[in-house]
């Protein structure tokens, strides 16, 4: 696993200040971090399927806020784009699910997620007990996840069990 964090804080006068913010994090391994059982590390496979995981976002953030005499307006922008691709034996489930049947089986899952978010607040600092807090938020979402899992032998085993082989 790799990432990193880079920030930039830029007082332009004493009232305008920017922060940019970049954050970014590439994790790949030999499947998902799951336990067969709670409190040991080990994942227990019915079958020797080669899994793997691959998880790499970028974060951006900008944020800028005024100060004037009246109240404090702040801009808050974010992109976020992930890339997820996993591969997983889940041959436990089917045999769970289906009574005891035991197919190697996995599933790949992947997510293509990009995510626009834009923030406008103002805050009041006016004299006296009453104050206020005006704002705006947008949320743009583009996210794909197809997940596609494949028993092998499934079809067939299913077929002769219910009494019609051959029919898949």
């Amino acid at each position: 696993a790799e990432g990193l964090t880079l920030a930039f804080g830029f007082a332009a006068t004493d009232r305008l200040n920017i922060l940019a913010k970049l954050s970014y994090q590439n994790l790949e391994s030999d499947g998902a971090s799951w336990a067969s059982e709670l409190g040991d590390y080990d994942q227990i496979r019915m079958f020797d399927i080669p899994e793997y995981l691959k998880d790499e976002w970028t974060n951006y953030t900008l944020t800028v806020d005024y100060t004037g005499e009246h109240g404090t307006f702040v801009s808050s922008t974010s992109y976020f784009d992930r890339n997820y691709k996993e591969n997983e034996d889940i041959s436990e489930i089917i045999a769970l699910f289906f009574g005891g049947f035991e197919f190697p089986t996995e599933i790949d899952q992947v997510e293509d997620y990009q995510s626009f978010t834009q923030e406008f607040r103002y805050v009041s600092a006016l004299d006296g007990p009453f104050q206020f807090l005006l704002g705006a938020w947008y949320s743009d979402i583009d996210r794909s996840s197809p997940s596609t899992s494949n028993p092998y032998g499934f079809e067939d085993a299913f077929a002769d069990y219910i009494g019609l082989p051959g029919v898949p």
